[in-house]
């Protein structure tokens, strides 16, 4: 079986097409310096959301279209660190 670095390192099971993560493993976390990063090539390359995430190996692009959002409502200066971002998702919420 071709299995991904990603796969192997967090032992990943497919089974029937679904997908097991083993419990304990945390999710992945985003400085804010590659965030404004991701978001900055993905103007400058003129990249899809989808396609930044792959370049990056991010496993969600709606993440990456969050960060999109936030660094173009606010300015290069915003802060896109996590607890910032989750902060603005909250409130957008309400």
């Amino acid at each position: 079986m071709n299995r991904t670095p990603f796969v192997r390192q967090y032992g990943i099971l497919l089974t029937n097409g679904v997908l097991f993560m083993p419990k304990g493993v945390p999710n992945k976390r985003y400085t804010g310096e590659f965030k404004q990063e991701v978001v900055e090539t993905m103007q400058r390359e003129k990249l899809s959301h989808k396609e930044v995430a792959r370049l990056y190996g991010i496993t969600a692009h709606d993440r990456v279209a969050s960060w999109e959002r936030i660094y173009l409502e606010e300015g290069p200066d915003c802060t896109l660190s996590a607890v910032a971002v989750a902060a603005r998702v909250a409130h957008q919420r309400n």
